[in-house]
């Protein structure tokens, strides 16, 4: 549709002008004067104007111009009234395209505007094919440019081609069907030395390599030319023309004819001498890398040694003065000692542990083991604890969690142990909970999408805490080694920072994951999971059971913290078929007096009053005299079991209960009669009257060390066991065939014969005695330490400094019954002026036994003493690096034992020394271990001990 301008001020002739061009198909616009058609024109954009020339304001001929300015697309018919010939031209010249003058015969404008249309649409052809046209000349230019280029790349490629094939380190080449060369390219001159031309008929893998080298690429070229394969990656040692090897990856393709026949080979060759030879320099440098590893493996095993064997000295002697009757001041000094002792055993476990870490040998190694029994014994220890700050400490192992497995249950005890002991530290009132169940309902960082063997068992540990709690900012760094919450954590509280570190190690070696969740002011809650193996065919802890002579047996739970409340129905469940709660003495004493129970499970500290008072109006209540009562308490004090029996208390337990404990008390009590108030009152039941088997133990020792021998004889005895003690080995098993012992505890590292090879000697006796149980005893904790135990047919293992408690526990463990000792004794010397401190040496090692001490004190000084400086003052002389250590850690041992101090450190000085490479030095070290070792000698003839 052709749109049409006019312009004119006479309103008649503009509007019979728009009709007629309406009527002729036209869209016709209409102004009155030159602006309001400019307006009209810039918002439409007509193809065609008709202006008037004479007009108010702008005339036509200035309409024309600015049109004109604008485009050339729309053609001006100019219309008047007036003018002349001057006019037209002036017309015309700005660019009109017709002349009409007024009045206007219609005909003539209809043609004028016919040929305007005509003239547009040529135009519009015209710039179509003009616009073809430059495009066609572009694309031809541009197909020009690009074959140009093409042309030029193509030129520079093969001009680069020779370049780079001359000068690069590639080399090109191509062989006929029977491998030699037809075509080479590169850098063959700088590589083997050749020309290109001496190369062409030659086979490289017969003319160029040594006969062992070319026997062996003849052989994988014969397959390769068989199978018509590609050669990839094919490692091969050159001679060049000087002689010297040089190595080539080669890799080709083969040449096949349009009958599939092979034709050749065509492919490169890269020099990788300089690799191989890099590869070769690495080798050297892992192998040098795996000796330092190996040297500190050494290093950790021997410091691990060093500082466990003093401690061993130190925390025995301490436990057995304090089985001792000392005064009251003496007492607590050495309690405080103690006290220090065990928390400087802490940080030497955790530095060892972290090394260990770092150095990659830090393992599980999975045992049978009881989980209930694993969880019980750390967690009374943190008992005297929690009620020292009133705090509430308890467990719970979920019913359905299995009580036999397989696992490292020192390692899993060593994260709880620290977990817990973080949570009593850090928490002020309230309590400290710790659960057990099987994989279920986790925090989300602890989800698995991994399916476990129906063999295994994840489990789910919770411990939580109504402490402190960590800002949401460090609970992802908790985690890191020496990180703590708050920077005066350790002012305050204590701690290496190593113990979460740790414990997230030793997580992840187990399968599992460790994440935290705390609030500032509302207490922690620390998740982990561990990965364990169900015992094949172990039988489930009878506590565990439905027990159906307890189904109608109905229980009272007074307690006045919630969660004990909760874990002991937990517990109750499945046996009594009626469990009922009470947080106060009064209202359990309402619940008994509405319906009485069969036993109540009483709290010894209550909301509202003490548990002795309730107990004692149950007695005196005639309604209520067929109750029992089984008493709990968080610690045992002085008094409570005579306060039991005289208020007819019938089990007093400590908490947090096992539920072991809980069912055997449980049984034990509906067991008993009820006393008649005249006859005697029965033995109050508490959880050592539970245990049953208990007997003397003889226990068969082998330790070679004199002093060391002594003191773990005195560590048995005090006990209450029987011990014979041997020398060695050999003498182990001379006294096993000649003796019955329950337990044989084995020093791995002795002479004649060491642990190891009496171990394997004695399994393969035919007798019963091939079964006896074998404890290994060592200062040596590194990694792959106790499977070597194990596989020489050890069943146990204690690391040295030994501690009573783990000992107890490892002969129970391998014995399979709960035999206790009569007593938990231990060790401790401390410093003196003299040479050695005789008094605390009778005192602390030998019980006050003169006879002993002195004998030990001469064996010393008089025996030892003289043989090891003799055979010390040999060795420096032979500059004997390794007999000098291992004399050296003898004496630093016996000496200290007697409490030798200054002999002990002279001695370890001489070691030190030859240790570290400095036996410039040892001359004068051995100088003065032999004025240490007079001191000694002045003062035993001042003692006249004969």
């Amino acid at each position: 549709m052709i749109k049409v301008l006019i312009v004119d001020d006479e309103e008649i002739i503009r509007k019979r002008l728009q009709r007629l061009l309406e009527l002729d198909g036209y869209t016709a616009f209409i102004a009155a004067n030159g602006q309001e058609g400019l307006d009209i024109f810039h918002r439409e954009h007509p193809e065609i104007a008709l202006v008037d020339i004479k007009m108010p304001g702008m005339n036509g001929i200035e309409v024309l111009k600015k049109i004109k300015e604008e485009t050339e697309d729309t053609e001006v018919i100019l219309i008047t009234g007036h003018g002349g010939v001057d006019t037209a031209i002036q017309a015309m010249r700005e660019g009109a395209f017709s002349y009409i003058p007024k009045p206007i015969e219609y005909d003539i404008l209809e043609i004028d505007i016919n040929k305007a249309r005509e003239k547009l649409e040529i135009k519009a052809k015209l710039n179509k094919y003009v616009k073809e046209l430059e495009q066609t000349i572009e694309e031809k230019t541009k197909e020009i440019a690009l074959r140009e280029q093409a042309e030029e790349a193509l030129r520079r490629s093969e001009e680069r081609f020779r370049d780079v094939s001359h000068s690069m380190g590639d080399l090109i080449w191509e062989f006929d069907e029977e491998c030699k060369y037809i075509f080479v390219s590169g850098n063959y001159k700088k590589i083997l030395g050749y020309e290109s031309e001496e190369l062409i008929g030659k086979t490289p893998f017969l003319d160029f390599m040594t006969p062992e080298e070319s026997k062996r690429v003849c052989m994988l070229f014969k397959d390769i030319v068989a199978e018509k394969k590609p050669i990839v990656d094919l490692e091969n040692w050159n001679v060049n023309k000087n002689g010297k090897e040089v190595c080539l990856l080669t890799n080709g393709v083969p040449i096949l004819d349009s009958d599939g026949n092979l034709t050749g080979f065509r492919g490169v060759d890269k020099d990788i001498t300089e690799k191989k030879r890099a590869e070769e320099a690495l080798a050297k440098a892992k192998e040098a890398a795996e000796a330092a590893n190996q040297a500190k493996s050494a290093f950790l095993a021997n410091m691990s040694h060093e500082l466990r064997t003093p401690m061993n000295g130190i925390m025995g002697m301490i436990d057995l003065v304090l089985a001792m009757d000392l005064p009251c001041e003496q007492r607590r000094f050495l309690e405080l000692a103690k006290v220090s002792a065990n928390r400087l055993l802490c940080v030497i476990n955790d530095i060892l542990d972290f090394s260990k870490i770092e150095a990659g040998k830090l393992e599980i190694e999975p045992i049978p083991f009881n989980l209930r029994d694993m969880l019980d014994n750390p967690l009374k220890l943190f008992a005297v604890k929690a009620h020292e700050k009133r705090i509430e400490l308890a467990y719970h192992v979920k019913n359905e969690v299995p009580d036999n497995l397989i696992g490292d249950p020192g390692r899993l005890r060593q994260i709880i142990v620290n977990l817990v002991g973080n949570a009593i530290k850090f928490t002020q009132k309230g309590e400290v909970v710790i659960t057990v169940e099987i994989m279920g309902s986790v925090p989300a960082a602890l989800e698995t999408s991994e399916i476990i063997p129906a063999s295994d068992i994840m489990l789910h540990f919770i411990v939580k805490d109504t402490g402190l709690g960590i800002p949401e900012d460090k609970v992802k760094t908790i985690f890191r080694a020496f990180n703590q919450a708050d920077g005066s954590t350790t002012r305050k509280y204590g701690g290496t920072g190593l113990g979460l570190a740790i414990c997230a190690q030793l997580v992840t070696l187990m399968g599992g994951e460790i994440v935290l969740e705390s609030e500032v002011g509302k207490g922690s809650v620390f998740h982990f999971t561990a990965s364990l193996t169900r015992q094949v065919d172990a039988p489930r802890d009878q506590a565990l059971l439905p027990v159906k002579d307890l189904q109608d047996v109905s229980i009272l739970v007074a307690d006045g913290n919630t969660t004990i409340r909760f874990i002991l129905r937990e517990m109750l469940q499945g046996w009594s078929h009626k469990i009922e709660l009470a947080d106060s003495c009064k209202n359990a004493l309402t619940s008994l007096q509405q319906e009485p129970f069969d036993i109540v499970l009483l709290s010894k500290r209550m909301q509202d009053k003490d548990g002795f008072t309730l107990a004692e109006k149950i007695q005196t209540d005639s309604k209520l005299k067929d109750v029992k009562i089984i008493m709990m308490s968080s610690i045992g004090q002085r008094g409570d079991a005579t306060h039991c029996q005289e208020k007819g208390i019938a089990a007093y337990l400590m908490k947090p209960i096992s539920q072991s404990d809980l069912f055997n008390a449980i049984r034990t009590v509906l067991g008993k009669p009820k006393c008649d108030k005249t006859e005697e009152r029965q033995p109050l039941i508490t959880r050592h009257t539970l245990r049953e088997n208990r007997k003397d133990l003889q226990i068969l020792l082998a330790e070679d060390d004199f002093i060391n021998r002594t003191f773990a004889v005195n560590l048995i005895q005090k006990a209450g066991w029987r011990v014979i003690a041997v020398e060695n080995g050999k003498e182990a098993i001379q006294a096993l065939e000649s003796g019955e012992f329950d337990c044989i505890l084995m020093d791995v590292q002795m002479p004649e014969m060491d642990g190891y090879a009496a171990t394997r000697e004695i399994r393969t006796w035919a007798s019963s005695k091939s079964q006896i149980p074998i404890i290994a005893m060592t200062a040596h904790t590194m990694k792959g330490d106790r499977k070597k135990c194990l596989d020489a047919g050890m069943n146990g293992y204690v690391s040295k400094p030994i501690l009573a408690d783990k000992l107890w526990d490892e002969i129970h463990r391998v014995l399979k019954s709960d035999i206790p000792p009569k007593s938990i004794p231990g060790l401790g010397p401390k410093e003196s002026d003299q040479p050695l401190d005789y008094e605390n040496f009778l005192v602390v090692s030998c019980q006050g036994d003169e006879e002993v001490a002195e004998k030990m004190v001469q064996y010393l000084i008089r025996e030892t003493g003289p043989k090891l400086l003799a055979e010390m003052e040999t060795a420096v002389t032979d500059q004997n690096v390794e007999q000098i250590r291992k004399i050296s850690h003898t004496i630093k041992g016996s000496a200290a034992t007697v409490c030798a101090l200054e002999f002990s450190e002279a001695g370890a000085l001489v070691g030190r020394v030859a240790r570290e490479g400095e036996m410039d030095l040892a001359p004068q070290a051995l100088q003065n271990l032999m004025e240490a070792f007079k001191k000694l000698q002045e003062w035993d003839r001042d003692m006249s001990f004969d």
